[in-house]
Formats: C-alpha cells, structure tokens, sequence
C-alpha cells in the first residue's frame, strides 16, 4: 500500500518535574548561581472596585471583585477613613517560586496613618494541581518594593468557603498564588547543572527583535530548557542569540534565508575538533550547535505568509560527534568527507530510546568507515585508528542497556539528560528546541538572500568560527506529479511532523516546487516535495516515496524512482 510517512514518533506531552518539591530544600543550598525569575502571566483582572467608606463602629467588607474581599473589623481604621482598591499601574516585580492565581490588588487609605489593627484579606483560589492539599498548594503574597519581587506571606486556608485567607496589617499591592514546583525544579536543575558544568549559562541580547517581526514562538532563556535563547535587531536582520544549554550537540536546520551563521570555537583542542567534526556532518542548510556553548544565526526578512520553522534537535552526525569525543577521541583529529553520509547524518533522530541512539551512532560510523579510509589512504590517517573505530563500534552495537548508560571498554556514557529531554521537552510541533517566526503585515517583499562573505555575525565573540550561509529561493519552475494513495502532507520535512497538512487523494496530480531530502520513510527514501499547489502553498511537504515519479498516473508504485530528478532541488 502507498503511503508517504510510516512510524513516526508520537507527540509527548511536556511532564511536569515531579520531584522538584522533594529536592528544593535538600538542594537549596547549591543555588549560589544567580537565576533569573521570570515574569508571571497575570490573569485578567476584574472591575475596578469602587471606593468604600469605613464606618468604625461595624464590619466594613469591602467587594475587589473575582469573589474577593477586604474585610475590616470594628475599629482596625479611623472612621470614615476611605479604602481604595486598583488593579491598574500594577509594579512589575518577578515572581520567585510562586504564580499568581488572580491579577493583584493594590489597596491604599485616605488618610495614610487610618490603620490600628489587623485586616483580613480573603481570595477564592482555584482546584489544587496533582491531588496536592490546597493549605499547601496556594498562599497570599505581596510586593516587596526594596527587592522588587512578589513575597509570600503568612496565610491559611479555608476548607469549607475555598478561601485563601491572609490577616494584613498594612496596605500594598497584594494577590494569591500557587507555588511554582515545576519552575523551582527547573531553577534547581539550572543551578545545580551549572555548578557541575551541565548546563550553561543565558544568552545576551541587547536590543528588541527588528520591526518586521510579529512574534517568536519557542525564544526563551528560562531555566533548564534544552535551547535557551533571545532575540535582537541587527540592521534590520532578526538576530537570534542561543545557548546550548545540554552536553551533547545539536543540529539547527534553518527553515528560511539567513544571513550568517556561526558557533563558538572552542575552549580547547579537543572542543575545535570536535566542533569541526560536527560542521562536517551537517548539509549546508544546518548549523552545528556545541555542547554547552553559544551560537547566533541572523536571519532575513520573512513574508506574513509563511511561517519558517528553525528546528532543532539532536541528528545522527551530532551524536557520532558525542560518541568520538566521549570514546573514541583518537580519531577528532580527521575530517571525514562525509559525502554519500551527509544525508544521512543529518536526520533529525527522533526516537530516542537508548536502542536507537546506540543503532544510530553505529549506522552513522558505518557510514563514515569508508570516508576515514579515504583519509588513511591519503596519509592523513593512521589505519590503526580506523580498526579501533571498528571494534568500538562492534561493542557498541552489542553493548546493553544499563539504565541510563552504557559501558564501552570501561567507559560510561551518560545520556540521561537526552532520556530526560525526551520527557520532559516538548517537541513545540516538530520544532524540537528550535523556534518559529511570524512576520508582521503588510510587508514588502523579501529581500533576496545573498552570498554572505567570509565574516561572521555583526560582533561575534572572539573564539566564534563564522559559519555563512544562504538559503536560495526555490527557482519558479513547477512540475506536476502524481500520487499512488493517500498523501500525509506536514510542515516539517526533516522529521514528517509539526503541523499535518491536508491529504493529497489517491491519483491527484499536484504541482511541485522542489525536492529536498528529509525524513527517511520506511525503504530509505530521503527525498520530500515541496507542494505548491491550493491549499498546500509551499508550506506542506510530502515524501517523493508516495509519488510515481516517473510520468505514469495509475498502477503500481513498486519499483518506480525514488524522486524525479527534473525537479529542482531547493537550495539550488
């Protein structure tokens, strides 16, 4: 039976860090390493209340909206003292743990010195998360002006009304919240990560993105995730700043025209080679993003019409990379001419199961054996080396699974962070760690990418070795090709994901832009289509597998070409 993509990886959904409330306190002591609290997403605000006159000798109760109140007992304010309650002009402070439940209240009183005693403050809150206690779950905070940060304070909580209830003796802004134990384990996994060189530190940006950009969909420096990374203006170019925030390497494919591309050198000899063995395994569409280093791309103007995808997720050439730094460093000293491999290698993996690392790190030596021997006739090479090569690949294509490592002549590889990634990071609908871009309307058309020269992004740092690139335009030549069955179409090519387009019917005739290879179905085909045709508009893709390719419309697809090679390719 046709059909363009077979198995491919199920979206998981991003898990919440569990443990976090267990380590915080044993761990509290090891985040000596400044974080950054990020700013909350306030719920939206209700009514503004109006003022409220106190009568001292009753209960003055006094309505904030949302189903909470200011409660004054007898004689705790001056009679006829007025309450002012606001949610506008609300300070901008960082939520350190905690996340607001409601939008906070500031509470004022004509005149300043009207309060004798304690106030009650109550807020409705939500269901607790996790089958946690609410007593637990939820608390009343206030904005500290001298460190700028929202403050927990004393609370309880009650049972019966579902209130969380806080006995005040001044005015402030005030709000509840409910304790951010995935965002404190995140900081915790930062810090402590950092500390034992696990994790690296946040990008700097300098500037706001360029006019021409509406929004960024997966740009965040936030604690613990897999890319952290920001965004500025650079003449006019989206300059997109990132941190490899894992110790393995990555592989970032540009989804639209850049105009430079570079990444750290190096702090040592085994960093330069190594670097230069990943720059080797990608195609010239990819960036190589090193373990725990920095890296930029800038990138042109884009149309409101499409939205370019930049994925970014480990491939089979990073992980070889890994696995020769870790295991095999004798061999960091030669480039492979990748060649016929380079295809190949620069596959998004997107299971990663400890199997299927390890079958994949074999397969991709496999591959390369043939190119190192290039290097040993040639003198370049020693053959010793490349036998050693072979024999570590044959252990590790028998090694065992022992949890989270495998043991290889004595050596312990680690990929817990990759087995954890695979839980906890969410692919962002085929992004991986990468990000999106929408442009804003109108716009004018695109500039044109051009060949950059040899330098590298507008002030890199002095160990970044410029890696430029352009990405062409398809040529406007459209060839019609016909389906065999029912065509998946998807916006992400390189790993048959991000978002499903619609199916291509049994026997359509549809027009195709170019070829590219991406995805590797299920006999091997690499090459993908890009369908220009209503309603897919060059933003769907769909594998050359599931087409005849050969100027027929009916029959069998069994034995037809892979692509047809009048197609353009696209970065021609």
């Amino acid at each position: 039976m046709p059909s363009t993509t077979r198995t491919v990886r199920q979206r998981r959904h991003r898990a919440a860090i569990a443990v976090a409330a267990a380590i915080v306190t044993l761990l509290a002591g090891c985040s000596a390493v400044q974080d950054h609290a990020a700013k909350a997403q306030i719920p939206v605000a209700p009514e503004e209340p109006l003022p409220v006159t106190v009568n001292a000798a009753t209960t003055t109760t006094v309505n904030l909206g949302g189903g909470a109140h200011l409660i004054v007992p007898p004689g705790a304010i001056t009679d006829k003292a007025v309450i002012h309650a606001t949610y506008k002009k609300r300070p901008d402070g960082t939520w350190d743990g905690v996340r607001p439940t409601a939008a906070p209240v500031g509470l004022t009183v004509e005149p300043p010195d009207a309060i004798h005693g304690l106030l009650t403050l109550e807020f409705p809150v939500p269901e607790a998360a996790g089958g946690a206690t609410p007593h637990t779950q939820f608390g009343v905070s206030t904005y500290d002006t001298g460190t700028k940060t929202w403050t927990p304070f004393t609370s309880t909580y009650d049972n019966a009304r579902h209130m969380v209830i806080a006995q005040i003796p001044h005015f402030s802004w005030w709000n509840p919240f409910s304790w951010d134990w995935a965002g404190i384990g995140a900081r915790v996994n930062q810090n402590v990560g950092q500390a034992l060189g696990r994790r690296a530190g946040e990008p700097h940006c300098t500037s706001a993105p360029p006019d021409w950009v509406s929004s960024l969909n997966g740009i965040t420096s936030d604690a613990a995730v897999a890319v952290r990374s920001c965004a500025q203006n650079q003449d006019g170019v989206l300059d997109v700043q990132m941190v490899n925030n894992r110790p393995y390497g990555m592989v970032l494919t540009y989804g639209s025209g850049v105009k430079w591309g570079w990444h750290e050198k190096g702090d040592s000899a085994a960093d330069e080679a190594r670097n230069a063995l990943g720059d080797a395994l990608i195609t010239e569409r990819q960036l190589y993003l090193p373990p725990l280093s920095r890296a930029s791309i800038g990138i042109l103007r884009t149309e409101a019409t499409q939205v370019p995808q930049f994925a970014i997720a480990p491939t089979a050439g990073s992980l070889f990379a890994d696995f020769v730094t870790q295991g095999a460093d004798f061999l960091l000293g030669a480039v492979p001419r990748a060649g016929h491999c380079t295809s190949q290698l620069a596959h998004w993996v997107s299971d990663e199961s400890p199997g299927v690392l390890r079958d994949t790190i074999v397969s991709a030596g496999e591959c390369l054996k043939d190119a190192y021997l290039e290097e040993v006739r040639s003198g370049r090479l020693d053959k010793a080396k490349v036998d050693e090569l072979t024999a570590r690949l044959d252990a590790l294509s028998k090694a065992s699974n022992i949890s989270r490592a495998w043991t290889i002549y004595g050596i312990e590889w680690q990929f817990a962070d990759l087995f954890t990634d695979q839980v906890i990071v969410s692919d962002a609908g085929g992004l991986g760690a990468g990000f999106s871009i929408l442009a804003r309307r109108p716009v004018t058309a695109s500039p044109s990418p051009t060949t950059p020269t040899t330098h590298s992004a507008p002030s890199p740092p002095p160990s970044a070795t410029p890696q430029p690139t352009s990405i062409p335009s398809p040529q406007p030549v459209l060839t019609a090709e016909t389906v065999g069955g029912p065509t998946h179409t998807w916006t992400n090519y390189a790993n048959a994901g991000g978002q499903e387009g619609p199916t291509i019917p049994t026997g359509t005739t549809v027009k195709v832009s170019c070829r590219l290879h991406g995805f590797a179905v299920q006999n091997g085909n690499t090459w993908w289509y890009r369908i220009a045709s209503d309603p897919w508009n060059n933003r769907y893709y769909a594998s050359a597998d599931a087409f005849y390719n050969s100027g027929a419309t009916t029959g069998p697809l069994k034995g037809t070409p892979y692509v047809d090679d009048d197609v353009p390719d696209c970065s021609a």
